[in-house]
């Protein structure tokens, strides 16, 4: 029997396509624009993972219909981690004959085959990585949301009395 899924899986799903991109690049590509994509795709992750497990922590405060309000913000995101995956497919399935009609890999492991693989010219890949970099704002305002959730529920839950709003006061 399948485990039920908590609501902030769905996060941490979108963290985990993140993290498996950014060593796929790592591991395919060896330049430092490479590099300097997989570090913002590296910080989107840590923020999304951060809110999926926060939300999975407190699952008890998050309604059912959570992920159909929220998902919408993380569609950016997938979007760009989709282009990157099918990027990384073309360029590991590359293969180029040689002279000798035998299969060898493509050449280039740099930003050349980056770009090939993308199918963008330097600027085009350049402005590509600029909104990549731009995807830890989602990733930060579904934090400050589920953050924002979390700690109004606690602030309901607490009780002050009078004895302790007066050593709240004593204490600034």
């Amino acid at each position: 029997m399948s485990e039920a899924r908590l609501p902030g899986d769905f996060i941490v799903d979108v963290a985990n396509h993140g993290q498996e991109l950014s060593s796929l690049l790592l591991l395919l590509f060896s330049s430092y624009e490479v590099r300097v994509v997989a570090v913002s795709i590296a910080a989107s992750v840590t923020t999304l993972m951060d809110v999926g497990n926060e939300v999975n922590k407190n699952a008890q405060y998050f309604k059912e219909n959570f992920r159909s309000k929220f998902e919408s913000s993380l569609t950016t995101i997938t979007e760009k981690y989709d282009i990157v995956r099918r990027a990384c497919e073309k360029a590991a399935s590359e293969k180029v004959s040689d002279s000798t009609d035998r299969t060898v890999n493509h050449s280039t492991r740099g930003f050349k085959k980056l770009m090939w693989a993308f199918g963008m010219t330097r600027s085009e890949f350049n402005q590509f990585s600029r909104s990549l970099r731009e995807c830890y704002k989602p990733a930060l305002l579904l934090r400050n949301i589920v953050n924002l959730v979390v700690l109004q529920i606690h602030g309901r839950q607490c009780v002050l009395t009078y004895g302790s709003n007066i050593s709240l006061l004593l204490s600034v």
